[in-house]
């Protein structure tokens, strides 16, 4: 289970600061929900369409409909490679 720390946690072999997501067992993140130390992640969702299809996002309004919650998740970005220099070699 992945929950968001809301407040910071020290141990032996961990430290949680606030904000940070973790993953714990159930029970752990039950307790930690209970006790006001942390609050469940959400995993975005698919919308999808009364045959089980995939549902679109309608580009021309602000909310996104291919997902439920209506923003889905965050796009990573690909770090761009830089290209090798080239040397020249003696013949």
């Amino acid at each position: 289970m992945k929950v968001k720390m809301l407040t910071s946690m020290a141990g032996i072999d961990y430290t949680w600061n606030v904000g940070d997501v973790v993953e714990v067992d159930a029970a752990t993140g039950k307790r930690f929900i209970e006790r006001n130390i942390a609050e469940p992640v959400s995993v975005p969702k698919r919308a999808r369409n009364a045959d089980g299809t995939l549902k679109a996002d309608d580009p021309s309004t602000e909310i996104n409909e291919a997902w439920t919650d209506g923003v889905g998740p965050k796009r990573e970005t690909a770090s761009k490679k830089t290209p090798k220099k080239r040397t020249a070699t003696k013949r």
